[in-house]
């Protein structure tokens, strides 16, 4: 009964195994598709796998991963993948591959089905993305430049209340008032007209004298004479006292003109610096052609740290107390722990774009489950050096001790073919053809992200993307124009700054794509806006001097007037004088 038991527990035990080994590929690669669909977010597609226990090896044939944000085309595939595992860590529950080659990687390459995931077989870090919209600028519009014409109205730009010029003027009217009432109250302290009488008076007086004697009338008519001409001298003295104080006031009031003609100018200066285009928004234009491209770019990349981080245990992390009565497996760190999963080295190869394809070859070191047991980062480096094309790609993560990434890349000489930015139904550009550089590094420690990158281009072959839908003469010219220039485009620069936190990062954007479309609006308005400054200044010239020139026509009326009365009162001083004197004459 014994032996009949023991061969029964044989055959079920050979039978077990006997599946287990028929059926282990198939499970192993459902286990490994689940596995990736569930980190990539995106179907993962493997023609073979094969095990060998011979070797410890497994073999994965023509493996496809899509493209979670474009499902008709593949993020990357390769035609092999051999893994050399040891095989006593298996004991441990552990694996520990010395080495393995990934042969014939392909990126980019189109699918003939999608390879977007039932919502049912998405897993939760599909959301491992930035929870937010990438912060952008406005959307690039032409309205405001389109509709130059409204924005120079007259109306708007030359208002009469709000120019200091007209102020100064009307201001400067009422100091003229003021100045010819000093001039009046000046003259008529001087009582000219109550003098004058009574010099006559006193010269009627003077020819009535007589002594009784002829010596002593004619000495006592002299004697009157004399003091009369020098009162009448010294009232003379005092009219050209006031003429001078009226002419000192008047030039006074001349510079009122000078105030109003400086006030003209700043007037005129403040009107022309609306006469220029509308501000363009350095960096606008960039934003909208290169930042709906880069943030996916950036999406692609947190979700790929994401998920790598939630894939290893947090150097800060302590295991979770084990349920009373089973035990677990503690990972202590020594020189001879290893972690549950350790990648020591594996060899890359294969083919960088297309037309023609470029070799490339490169390293995965360090790569495991349980970096503080290990101890060291994770390294990644991918080079090519075939014909034109210079690329080097290295990716750091290190875990051992915080949460840290580091991506550098240098690449020269790709090819720039087909590559469409922006929105046509706004602004768009297509690059057809050219060679492109790009250098840069990026760090992301934490939750904070640094970073900055500048993609040149050069022999560029461009279309420009510009949708026609304002049908007025500005409108046609402005596209025009810039349809013209963007057409010539033969190099670009963009310059990409990304800073902050890892969820909401601050992405600053320029490029040389803003200098050739300032360029070319000043192209098509700047005929418009001089035409547009001589209408205005005869305009504002004809206000401002109008009011100018009543300003000067109350100036000269008042000085006119004041002098020609003080002029008056002059002659009849001097016609005393003169008659004072004939009188004395007489006496000799």
């Amino acid at each position: 009964m014994r032996w009949k038991a023991i061969i029964a527990v044989a055959v079920i035990t050979l039978l077990i195994s006997a599946c287990n080994i028929l059926f282990l590929d198939s499970t192993l690669k459902s286990a490994v598709v689940s596995l990736g669909q569930t980190v990539m977010g995106a179907k993962i597609e493997i023609d073979s796998l094969d095990t060998k226990f011979s070797d410890c090896s497994v073999t994965l044939k023509n493996v496809r991963v899509a493209d979670k944000a474009n499902p008709m085309t593949n993020l990357f595939e390769f035609e092999e993948a051999v893994f050399d595992a040891r095989f006593l860590p298996l004991f441990e529950k552990k694996v520990v591959i010395d080495r393995a080659t990934v042969k014939g990687i392909k990126m980019g390459t189109p699918r003939t089905t999608s390879g977007a995931l039932p919502e049912a077989q998405q897993g939760s870090d599909q959301s491992a993305t930035t929870n937010q919209q990438l912060p952008t600028k406005a959307l690039f519009s032409l309205d405001k430049f389109t509709n130059l014409q409204s924005s120079l109205d007259p109306k708007s730009l030359i208002k009469p209340e709000e120019l200091s010029s007209i102020k100064t003027a009307e201001n400067a009217k009422g100091q003229v008032d003021q100045i010819s009432n000093e001039i009046q109250t000046r003259v008529g302290q001087l009582d000219v007209d109550g003098k004058i009488n009574s010099i006559q008076t006193r010269i009627d007086e003077m020819n009535k004298i007589d002594e009784g004697n002829k010596l002593k009338t004619i000495k006592k008519k002299l004697d009157a004479g004399k003091s009369i001409k020098k009162d009448t001298e010294g009232l003379k003295s005092e009219i050209n006292s006031a003429r001078d104080f009226a002419n000192q006031k008047m030039d006074s009031a001349n510079k009122l003109v000078d105030d109003v003609s400086n006030m003209k100018e700043q007037d005129w200066k403040s009107i022309e610096s609306k006469l220029q285009l509308p501000q363009f928004d350095s960096g606008s234009a960039a934003q909208m052609l290169f930042g709906p491209d880069i943030m996916k770019k950036y999406e692609m990349v947190i979700g790929f740290v994401k998920s790598s981080r939630s894939s290893v245990p947090s150097s800060e992390t302590k295991p979770p107390k084990p349920k009373r009565g089973n035990g677990r497996i503690v990972e202590f760190p020594n020189k001879e722990q290893l972690p549950a999963f350790l990648l020591l080295t594996a060899g890359l190869s294969g083919e960088l774009g297309s037309q023609p394809a470029r070799g490339f070859s490169g390293t995965i070191e360090g790569l495991n489950s349980n970096p503080p047991i290990y101890g060291k980062p994770t390294t990644m480096l991918i080079e090519s050096n075939e014909g034109d094309l210079k690329f080097m790609l290295k990716v750091v993560l290190d875990y051992v001790r915080e949460q840290k990434e580091t991506i550098n890349i240098n690449s020269e000489g790709f090819p720039m073919q087909n590559l469409a930015f922006g929105n046509p139904d706004s602004l768009g550009l297509l690059i057809k053809s050219g060679k492109g550089k790009l250098v840069g590094s990026a760090e992301l420690a934490g939750e904070n992200v640094n970073g900055e990158f500048q993609l040149d281009g050069e022999n560029l072959a461009v279309e420009p993307q510009l949708k026609d839908s304002d049908s007025s003469e500005a409108g046609k010219r402005l596209r025009e124009s810039l349809m013209a220039s963007l057409s010539n485009i033969k190099t670009l620069t963009v310059k990409i700054k990304i800073s902050g936190k890892m969820g909401s990062p601050d992405l600053k954007i320029e490029s040389t794509i803003d200098s050739v479309i300032a360029d070319a609006l000043k192209g098509a308005f700047s005929g418009e806006i001089e035409k547009q400054k001589a209408a205005l200044r005869q305009q504002f010239d004809g206000l401002v001097d109008g009011k100018t020139n009543e300003l000067r026509s109350q100036i000269g009326g008042s000085k006119e007037g004041h002098l020609s009365a003080i002029d008056g009162k002059n002659k009849q001083v001097d016609s005393l004088v003169d008659r004072v004197e004939k009188e004395l004459s007489k006496l000799k």
